[in-house]
């Protein structure tokens, strides 16, 4: 067994030979930029003990956790690497993070014993389990209660308390940034007008950047800390953690003024540009790992920064939330470029990812699309459709986005139940006890609805969007700082945006004019909708969320009525129960 240990693709077949020939499976989830993933490869599955003992009794099926989030989700061990040793019908009979070889070799020995004199044990064990994930998921929903404005008080409080005064952030160590808990601060201080809540949001951006997160050599954001200072990151960089940090930045920008926010979006969107955009596919890389074995060699310690350490592997919800951040951050701060940046982004998704008609794959690789109908990817690509839609007013993305979110209404629900799965066939194995809706992908889907409705005027999208939170209003009280996106939900449902209509006739000169001054002029929680006129000219209608709506008749005018309809956002606290 000297050529090391002999893996299988993730599908059905294994487990039905696992089956018919009463082997266990033997699942390995792991990143290719995670440095213990690495060393596993280097220094276990190479030794030929490892090799020997796994090919007695098992079928080992290798599983790349970011390209199958499915997998990853229901069998992670906490960590990667992940090891699970599961029964024919994926059950998982014991499982563990890295174990170097005798570790495992004893694991191997002692799971293989098990299933010898205790196989009836083991199945009872997991029937039980089963009951109780069951009764777990149930649960998170709550049928007496609804999405309402008074919970946005508790999850702020949340926020409030999760958050390090002293070191700024969210949590302990391992550090990471809580991007939903920064952006909802940044939400409701507008919203509030209180700057209390927007430089807790700045603290925690700030410490990031200043204290070890940030790359100062390179540009763009590492992944997290080890320590709670930030001092310590784990080197990796993901592209979808560089969109939210590019769009917080220059949000801060916008709001302060400081010129250190700016800097560090531009340098965030020159790393990716120089290490994961590639302009002949006008899409962006996975990400960047650090080199365990490089790091000591290299100039102060940087060996990361080798292109080979790059996964090309283009994902598509990580691709979508970059263009949306490169057209949310352009516009807030005058960069054009940025802007038709992300439009050629989601464009490039729509041609390469997304058949006409059908849903978006996961990932793109050697030409070749790959599972096809996850949750994550549709919300991701139909919001930054939605995105487009309100800085080109093109209304092929408004219908594209409208049409993601019809697939995912009508075929992403379980009967009954409240929420949208994470996949209609999660992990491709056709088990029904493996349906999940997942807590991050239903919020984001419900901030997408909320949005569709306020764009199309279509308030049934609102209905489905409170469904979608409703799927977890038994334990959104229970998650801490987690609970952020759900706030976020809870906002785009009950609070009202500043709506700006574009109105222009036939051939209308000043078209381009007036969406300049939408695009220039908007920022959370602006949108963008458009109308056509039979009259020649462009005039648009502003409307605040209190207030009358204004009529502007030229760019101005318009830039004008954006702004002060910003300033003066406010949200009663009376009404909301918020204590400000």
């Amino acid at each position: 067994m000297a050529d090391g240990v002999i893996w299988y693709e993730w599908s059905a077949d294994v487990f039905r030979e696992a089956e018919e020939t009463g082997k266990i499976v033997f699942l390995l989830l792991e990143q290719r930029w995670c440095p213990l993933s690495r060393l596993m490869d280097r220094e276990v599955w190479t030794d030929a003990r490892v090799a020997e003992a796994l090919a007695d009794g098992f079928l080992c099926a290798r599983v790349d956790a970011a390209r199958r989030p499915d997998i990853d989700r229901r069998f992670r061990m906490g960590a990667w690497p992940s090891l699970v040793f599961l029964t024919p019908d994926a059950g998982p009979i014991a499982g563990s993070t890295f174990m170097p070889p005798d570790v495992l070799l004893n694991a191997v020995r002692n799971v293989r014993q098990m299933m010898r004199e205790k196989s009836g044990e083991v199945r009872r064990r997991l029937i039980e389990m089963e009951r109780a994930r069951e009764a777990q998921l149930a649960a998170r929903s709550d049928p007496a209660r609804k999405p309402s404005p008074w919970m946005l008080t508790r999850v702020l409080n949340m926020v409030r308390e999760s958050a390090d005064r002293d070191q700024g952030g969210f949590g302990g160590a391992p550090k990471y940034p809580r991007f939903s808990a920064i952006e909802l601060l940044l939400h409701l201080s507008l919203r509030l007008r209180d700057d209390r809540l927007r430089q807790l949001a700045a603290d925690a951006v700030d410490a990031m950047t200043q204290n070890g997160l940030y790359d100062w050599d390179y540009g763009g954001y590492f992944r997290c800390s080890l320590t709670a200072d930030w001092s310590a990151p784990s080197m990796e960089k993901l592209l979808a953690d560089q969109a939210w940090h590019l769009r917080l930045n220059a949000w801060l920008h916008r709001l302060t003024g400081e010129i250190e926010y700016r800097e560090a979006a531009e340098g965030t969107l020159e790393y990716c540009r120089d290490w994961l955009y590639d302009p002949a596919a006008g899409l962006f890389a996975a990400a960047q790992a650090s080199d365990v074995e490089s790091l000591h060699t290299l100039e102060g310690g940087r060996g990361y920064l080798r292109s080979a350490d790059v996964d090309r592997t283009v994902f598509t919800d990580a691709n979508a939330e970059m263009a949306r951040a490169l057209m949310v951050a352009g516009g807030m701060m005058g960069e054009d470029s940025w802007v038709e940046m992300g439009v050629r982004t989601v464009d490039a998704l729509l041609q390469k990812a997304c058949p006409p008609g059908g849903f978006a794959f996961h990932y793109l690789e050697d030409g070749q699309l790959h599972v096809p109908g996850l949750l994550q990817d549709q919300a991701a690509l139909a919001l930054a459709c939605l995105e487009v839609y309100q800085v080109t007013g093109e209304a092929r993305f408004l219908q594209t986005a409208a049409a993601l979110c019809r697939r995912i209404h009508d075929e992403l629900r379980e009967a009954g139940r409240q929420g949208y799965l994470d996949s209609a066939d999660p992990c491709g194995l056709r088990r029904l006890s493996l349906l999940d809706r997942c807590y991050e992908d239903n919020v984001n889907v419900a901030v997408l609805f909320a949005r569709l409705a306020r764009l199309t005027g279509e308030d049934e999208w609102l209905e489905r969007a409170a469904a979608a939170l409703a799927a977890f209003t038994g334990i959104f009280e229970r998650i801490g700082v987690e609970a952020a996106g759900f706030g976020l939900g809870l906002l785009e449902i009950f609070a009202e945006p500043v709506l700006v209509t574009l109105e222009c006739g036939p051939g209308s000169r000043e078209r381009d004019d007036f969406l300049r001054a939408c695009v220039g002029e908007r920022q959370p929680p602006a949108l963008v909708r458009f109308e056509e006129k039979t009259t020649p000219g462009c005039s648009a209608r502003v409307r605040p969320p209190q207030g009358e709506e204004c009529i502007a008749d030229s760019p101005g005018a318009l830039s004008a009525a954006i702004s002060g309809a910003l300033e003066n956002l406010a949200l009663e606290p009376s009404d909301w129960q918020i204590d400000s």
